[in-house]
């Protein structure tokens, strides 16, 4: 029994599944041709204008193989950059897989190393600027080596017996 003022539930038409068909369609069309044609954004062209000048910032558009120079290094590592210290960590792990290791680091941290480079680096930039022009993993060889130098299994043994 109904009470007064109770209403009585309404029932609500279902859309016609032509007219949900339809809507259906014209979201897809408008969804591809957005897609065929964009918008030009502002955010869009200041985000590529952005990427290019970062770009024209760390490589040279004369000479493409400039990041593996120690001319590219150099200014990276001076500024104590997390790339400087994955490229130098890279480089160390490398050498230790090696069979014959070119230099032993011992007890060595890696940011140790990178200070000991960056100054070999900019000794290098004062007296012999061309060669920075050098590939930046045979200058780390050259200096690690120096300063780290691995004594074989046998020289060890004949100053243990002597």
């Amino acid at each position: 029994m109904r009470r007064t003022g109770d209403r009585a539930p309404t029932v609500r038409p279902r859309p016609h599944p032509a007219l949900a068909l339809l809507v259906g369609l014209v979201a897809g069309i408008l969804i591809a041709y957005g897609n065929q044609h964009p918008v030009d954004s502002p955010f869009a062209s200041a985000e590529v204008q952005a990427a290019t000048q970062l770009r024209k910032k760390s490589t040279s558009a004369t000479r493409p193989n400039d990041q593996t120079t120690a001319r590219f290094w150099l200014p990276l590592c001076d500024q104590h950059s997390p790339l400087c210290a994955a490229y130098i960590s890279g480089f160390v792990e490398l050498n230790t897989n090696l069979v014959g290791s070119v230099f032993c680091p011992e007890d060595w941290r890696v940011a140790e190393m990178e200070t000991y480079i960056t100054n070999e680096l900019r000794d290098i930039g004062k007296q012999a600027p061309e060669l920075l022009d050098t590939e930046m993993g045979l200058l780390m060889r050259a200096v690690l080596e120096s300063e780290m130098p691995c004594e074989t299994k046998l020289a060890q043994a004949g100053r243990n017996r002597g």
